[in-house]
């Protein structure tokens, strides 16, 4: 059996739109940059499964590179739960408070468990 695992943020979020596309400001190169650094004194292995990029909808190449792209670019939700059901996803498990991601898993794979 094969399944995706989402951590969701700390915070709670009133309302989410599936149609609402976040659109990357010019104003997070400051924090793209914070992170590139920060990431730079970390060691960070290659992953011993596939961790998939919401940036790219594939799996990480390059985990230090992708993360602070992932800031400057559009999140590509739904391409990346299709590619982790394409993958061989069955179920999906959310970490933290609420069931937003898993709300929007039913939403776009209604047969799978989340």
């Amino acid at each position: 059996m094969s399944f995706a695992l989402f951590v969701s943020p700390a915070t709670r979020f009133d309302a989410l739109e599936e149609k609402t596309t976040y659109r990357p400001s010019p104003l997070m190169a400051g924090a793209a940059d914070a992170l590139r650094d920060a990431l730079a004194a970390v060691e960070v292995r290659h992953p011993r499964f596939p961790v998939y990029s919401n940036g790219t909808a594939q799996p990480f190449a390059d985990v230090r590179a992708e993360l602070v792209a992932n800031l400057l670019r559009p999140v590509r939700w739904r391409e990346t739960v299709l590619a982790l059901r394409e993958a061989g996803a069955e179920d999906f498990v959310e970490l933290g408070p609420g069931r937003v991601l898993s709300g929007l898993v039913k939403r776009t794979l209604r047969e799978v468990v989340a």
